[in-house]
Order: C-alpha cells, then structure tokens, then sequence
C-alpha cells in the first residue's frame, strides 16, 4: 500500500556549490515511533471498523532492514508529494549516497537539491511561509493490523512493514507528522537536545541571534573568533538568488552559443565540400581546358582583324573576353564601340562574337554604293512599332557603310 510520513525539519547544514548551484544537506528521513493517519489515507488497507484516527508505529528493526533502506538509495526528492514513475518525474534533486541509521535510530540521508527554485526556498530565512523545512517519505508499505504499545508507551493500532521507497517530499511548514526530530540536521545532535541563543555578527555589521545547541556553544564561538573574515562573508539568500540568476543566464549563453557553433560546422563543412568540388584535379583540368579554348578563340578572331590580345586581355573569362575582342574588332573596323547599355545583353555580345569567330580569316566587303533599304512596320493604327523599329535603327547603325567625307 502506498504510504506517506512527513516531519517537521530545520536547515542547519547547507552546503552550496556556487559553481553549479546545487545544495547538499543531510536529514533525518524518518525514525521509530507512532505517527497518526486519517482513516480515509489507510481505507484501501481495511482498517478496523470504528476507528476514524489510526495510530501506525514504525519499529526500529523495520526502519532498519537492509532490504527497506536500499529502496531508499537515489530516490528522487520532489516538492509536494507526487508519486514518481518512469516518463513522469517531477523531482528537483535525489537521494544522495548510502541512507545509514544514526546512533539515536534515525534513518539518515543526504539530500541533493538541483533544481533553483527549490534550493532558493530551502534556504530561505526562518519564519518565511515559502521556507522548504519539512521532508515527508512515500512508498509501498506493508500494514499489518495489529494493536499494541510502543516502547515508549504509545498505543497503536497497526504496523508499518516490509517500507519500499518511492521519494521523499520537501514541504513548506506544517506538514509535520513524525515528530520535528525528523528534520535536516548536523552530523551530530541528539533528538532532543537543550539550545542557548548566540549573537553573530553578519555582513555588514548586523547583528543577528541564533539557537545552537548547548553541546556546539563552544565549538561555535572558538570558529566565530578564529573565521570572522568567512562569517562576515557567509551566503545570504540575496546573494544565493544572484548567483542562481547568473548561473541561469550563462547556461543560456552556452546554450545559444553551441548552438550557433554548430550552424557554423555545417557552413564550413558545406565550404570544405564545394572548395573540394572545385579543386578537384578533373575540374580545375576542364576549367583549364575551357580557358584556353575561349583564349584561343579570341586570339583568332583578333588576328584576324590584325590585332592582338594583350596579357591583361589574355586574363579576362567569358562575357567580358567576348566583350573586349567585340569593340576591338569594331574600333578596327571603323565602327563604334558597344554602349554600355548594350555590352549589358550578354545574348546580344554572344551572338556578334559568334558571327566574328565563324568568318574570322574570311573579310567580307559590302561592295561599293552598297545601299541598306530600311523598311518601317506600321500597325493598323499607323504608328511604327517600337521594338522593330529598335532592331533596325542597330542595325543600320551598326552595318551601314561609313561613308567618309571629302
């Protein structure tokens, strides 16, 4: 059956990692005794008839079973009980190490909390309503029905038996149940001990009064006058938040950063694999291939015309080699160069080279009185149309005899 314990604890042994913001305590999971359960929390146990408040009681062999006390071990710890199962973990830390029995028949066990929220409310001060500072136990728990008295005198009316774990719960205050024994504790202090209030010094000059029990009065007060300066510089929760704030803001730095660093693996390695493309021994040997045959082209058509190409035209590639031999050959021919509009259609450049490379070594003279007949499309609204009208106007101006005057 599916039981829960709680107790009223205190946080008297903080251990903070500022570095990954985690806090490590020690407490008292559970101890021997009677605790007191509502009859609709046990009703699926068949509790006796009549019985509306039952008293349960833990025996100290139980608490201490070998079996039990290994169930324990890596639990997680939650914030309010919420029964864990694979697929649907709400835990904000774990059981961590070996559970163990005190001297004073205490189950004992370290608690890591990991999650921010709620190490910021364990360590909050005293008297705060948000405070974590109560642990509560959860597991599958045997109950065998059957009255009797405690060794220290308490009537109960069944036992708790054969205790399997399922998590430990940190509540805020008034979830007690097993006594305020059951609590985050020191390493060492009895059950019940005697307290003396003592003044320390905090950051800033601020007194503050704390209990301590009597047997660490001493102990206290020699490590008060030989660590002053480690006192005066002791965690507070402001202190504890900012740094769960920082922590927070550069696991997102890293988080925005892994992820831009490998949106640039995929670009350099995209890079790497075109490089590799491009300077593969096939390719730069066709591109190789493809230039000379263009610059052999282009010294033909030059040649020719009687010119030559220079080194620097040698270097020119594709639409701008076609272009410079073009307005060479037409300078040399008495024509005018290509408008810049013009030497802007690629297809227009393409097609008077190609004529120049097919007949290059072949001159062609109009003969002379060689007349260009230009004829005008009209449209039936009588109004020349634009785009042939364009095509002849280049055309004369770009083949009809240069006629040179006297």
């Amino acid at each position: 059956m599916r039981i829960t314990t709680a107790a009223r604890i205190q946080n008297s042994a903080w251990r903070f990692d500022p570095d990954t913001g985690f806090l490590r305590c020690t407490a008292s999971i559970l101890c021997p005794g009677v605790m007191t359960y509502a009859r609709a929390e046990l009703e699926d146990a068949n509790p006796p008839e009549g019985l509306q408040q039952l008293k349960m009681y833990v025996s100290p062999e139980e608490l201490a079973a070998p079996d039990g006390m290994s169930t324990l071990e890596g639990m997680p710890a939650v914030v309010g009980h919420t029964w864990q199962q694979a697929g649907a973990l709400t835990s904000c830390g774990n059981i961590a190490g070996a559970p163990r029995i005190s001297d004073d028949g205490h189950l004992i066990a370290d608690i890591l909390v990991t999650d921010p929220e709620a190490v910021r409310r364990t360590m909050l001060p005293e008297g705060d309503p948000s405070k974590l500072q109560e642990i509560s136990s959860a597991g599958d728990w045997q109950i065998l029905w059957q009255p009797g008295i405690s060794p220290d005198g308490q009537a109960y009316d069944g036992l708790f038996v054969k205790l399997r774990y399922n998590h430990v719960a940190l509540l805020p205050p008034g979830a007690g149940r097993a006594g305020a024994s059951v609590r985050i504790i020191n390493e060492k202090e009895a059950t019940k001990m005697e307290f003396t209030r003592v003044q320390l010094r905090m950051a800033g000059g601020k007194l503050r009064f704390v209990r301590v029990a009597n047997e660490d009065v001493n102990a206290l007060e020699e490590a008060m006058t030989e660590n002053e300066e480690a006192v005066k510089s002791a965690i507070t929760p402001d202190q504890l938040q900012a740094a769960l704030d920082e922590l927070a803001g550069l696991k997102k730095e890293t988080a925005d950063k892994n992820t831009r660093i490998a949106e640039l693996e995929g670009m350099i390695q995209t890079y790497k694999d075109q490089l590799d493309a491009a300077t593969a021994p096939e390719t730069v040997a066709a591109a190789a291939d493809q230039m000379a045959a263009e610059s052999e082209e282009a010294t033909s058509v030059m040649n020719a015309a009687g010119l030559q190409l220079t080194p620097e035209d040698k270097r020119l590639r594709g639409h701008a080699l076609r272009s410079k031999v073009v307005n060479s050959v037409r300078v040399k021919n008495g024509k005018a160069a290509l408008s810049e509009e013009e030497l802007k259609e690629e297809g227009f450049v393409k097609g008077i080279y190609k004529v120049l490379a097919e007949t290059a070594g072949k001159r062609q003279d109009l003969p002379a009185g060689h007349a260009v007949v230009t004829t005008t499309v009209q449209n039936s609204n009588d109004k020349t149309t634009p785009n042939m009208a364009n095509s002849q106007d280049r055309f004369n101006r770009m083949y009809a005899p240069k006629t040179e005057g006297k």
